[in-house]
């Protein structure tokens, strides 16, 4: 979706204006799910994943080994970066199918954490997520915000980040909610006070 479509869009485009002002020096790896779309998790890609696990002796089918190849190449990216940001809209109260499917293979065994013991460790050096989503309804306490925030934070939780800040834009509908742009306008300014705390803390000597 176009920025001028995606208020969640304007919003993260905010908070990477104001961190490039602030701290220059932060790399940003930019990935559009839309523009190389991650494959659904399915059967082949479960058998690549937890099969290792689960069953001695497994040996891949090439199918399963070309549905492993690309989980391999997005599982580089998310070990190499610190923090990660994402960005989407509420589609029938949850993500987008494909930031789902992201999560999906992103969340994998023996690529974003491991089993030692029976317990799980990490494989990434990611220490703090937020995320930006946008609603064309309410997303107020006790609805879908709430819902949707702990599904979302019980995936990276899952994996040892715990540190998760969200964005909420919601009543973008501007036929139903005269506010909306007010609404939009408060979250732009959130987001550049997060990008302005984590400038803070990148400058810091030492």
């Amino acid at each position: 979706m176009p920025p001028e479509e995606a208020v969640n869009r304007r919003v993260a485009a905010a908070f990477f204006d104001e961190l490039h002002v602030r701290a220059p020096q932060i790399e940003v790896d930019t990935y559009d799910l839309y523009k190389a779309p991650p494959p659904f998790f399915d059967y082949p890609l479960f058998r690549f994943l937890w099969y290792p696990i689960i069953r001695g002796g497994y040996q891949p089918t090439p199918r399963e080994i070309e549905a492993g190849q690309v989980v391999s190449r997005l599982s580089a990216r998310f070990k190499a970066a610190h923090m990660l940001v994402l960005t989407a809209p509420v589609w029938n109260y949850s993500v987008p199918a494909i930031l789902k499917a992201w999560i999906d293979v992103t969340i994998a065994p023996n690529f974003s954490f491991r089993f030692v013991d029976r317990k799980l460790v990490p494989l990434h050096q990611i220490g703090r997520v937020f995320i930006f989503l946008s609603s064309g309804g309410s997303m107020g306490q006790g609805k879908v915000r709430d819902s949707l925030l702990t599904q979302l934070s019980a995936a990276f939780a899952f994996i040892g980040i715990n540190d998760v800040t969200t964005v909420f834009v919601d009543c973008q509908d501007s036929a139903l909610y005269p506010d909306s742009r007010e609404r939009e306008l408060r979250a732009i300014e959130q987001a550049q006070s997060l990008a302005r705390e984590i400038a803070a803390g990148a400058t810091l000597p030492g």
